[in-house]
Formats: structure tokens, C-alpha cells, sequence
């Protein structure tokens, strides 16, 4: 599979079909980790693609990295480091893999544990999360941005956008831009809503 950004950067995700090789930016295999396939990592890459001038020299948190792809992409967008957190094991171990295939294991960490243990701060902090997960998070993400540093969130509904925007907003973070995607099932999704997002915010 793979996934080709406005701006051409393009990412290959296995299985590798005979006709996707050449010219890469980034080569990424799951090995049991969240599939960069779902639309709110889709949404994700092109939030980033069109911000990728503001990565520049930034350091950048992941949290839930899973196979690593947005760190890693991250890191191939100019961010001076990036760090990977998630707390399964073989995440990170996937993740850890990932930036050793793509000549970016100087660049990158990867840590097992939760936002919490992360005492520093961040350029960017990303994060493609459940919606509960995000909310319960929240503190630790906000906590961990500097000041005009970005967050990027998602794995969220359309149908959860107010209550997300207004804790942002509590913080001082002001939503510069938003994305959103469709993925449609047979049956009515659990959550009440087919519609993925989305978006960037600044701390002001």
C-alpha cells in the first residue's frame, strides 16, 4: 500500500505490491501494530504535509506511536528529534524497527510507558487516539507543548468536536485548521458517526 501526500512525499506500507517500489520516504512494516491504513492516520500525514515547513528543528512527541510512521515522518520533515511513546511493548519494538530501516534510529526514540512519565517539552506533540483516550490524556498532552508549539490530534468524530474544542480553547490553544475523512461500515458504528478528524492548535 501506499499513501502519496499533496506535496509528494510518499510512504510504503506492507504488504509491498510489485508495483510500489522506487523512490520512497519512508518504508513502513506493522508486525501486529495499528495499521497506518485508518483514515485518522491518513488525516494525520496530511495535516503534517501541510504544515511541514513549522517541523524545521522542532523536537516532536508521539504518543501512541504504534508502528512509529508519524514520528518518522516527522523526522524525515526536518524535526530535530522525535520521540515515539506508546504502552505496548511491540509498538515500540515495531516503531524501533521502522527507524532502523529508514536510517532514522539518531534521530528518534522510542519509549514504553505512559504520557505521564514524559517530563520534557515539545515543538509538536501528536496524538491518534480514541476519543476517551484523548480526553483522559489531555492534560498530560497540553502539559507537554511549548509555548507556539502545535498539537496535532486525532481519532476523534465529528460528533466529539465541540467538547474537544472547547477543552482546547479552556487551555489556551487555538485550532488553526482541521481535517475530515469518511470510513463507512455495513452497520451503524458504535460511536453514532462515520465521519473521522482531525486538527492542528497552537498554544498562543
Amino acid at each position: 500500500m501506499t499513501i502519496t501526500l499533496p506535496s509528494g512525499f510518499r510512504i510504503v506500507v506492507d504488504p509491498v505490491l510489485p508495483w510500489e517500489t522506487g523512490d520512497r520516504d519512508l518504508m513502513i512494516h506493522c508486525r501486529g501494530a495499528f495499521g497506518p491504513s485508518h483514515v485518522t492516520t491518513r488525516l494525520c500525514l496530511r495535516l503534517m504535509d501541510r504544515h511541514r515547513d513549522r517541523f524545521e528543528n522542532e523536537p516532536v512527541l508521539d504518543v501512541g506511536c504504534g508502528t512509529g510512521i508519524l514520528a518518522l515522518a516527522a523526522a524525515r520533515m526536518g524535526a530535530v528529534s522525535c520521540t515515539g511513546l506508546d504502552i505496548c511493548r511491540r509498538s515500540v519494538l515495531t516503531a524501533w524497527r521502522n527507524a532502523e530501516r529508514n536510517g532514522l534510529q539518531l534521530r528518534t526514540h522510542w519509549v514504553q510507558g505512559s504520557a505521564e512519565s514524559i517530563r520534557g517539552r515539545f515543538g509538536w506533540v501528536l496524538a491518534n487516539l480514541p476519543f476517551p483516550v484523548l480526553q483522559d490524556l489531555m492534560d498530560d498532552l497540553l502539559r507537554t507543548v511549548t509555548t507556539r508549539g502545535r498539537l496535532l490530534l486525532s481519532g476523534f468524530h465529528d460528533i466529539d468536536w465541540h467538547p474537544l474544542a472547547s477543552r482546547l480553547e479552556e487551555a489556551g490553544m487555538v485550532i488553526l485548521e482541521s481535517l475530515s475523512g469518511d470510513l463507512s461500515f455495513a452497520a451503524e458504528p458504535p460511536s453514532g458517526s462515520y465521519t473521522w478528524m482531525a486538527l492542528v492548535a497552537e498554544r498562543t
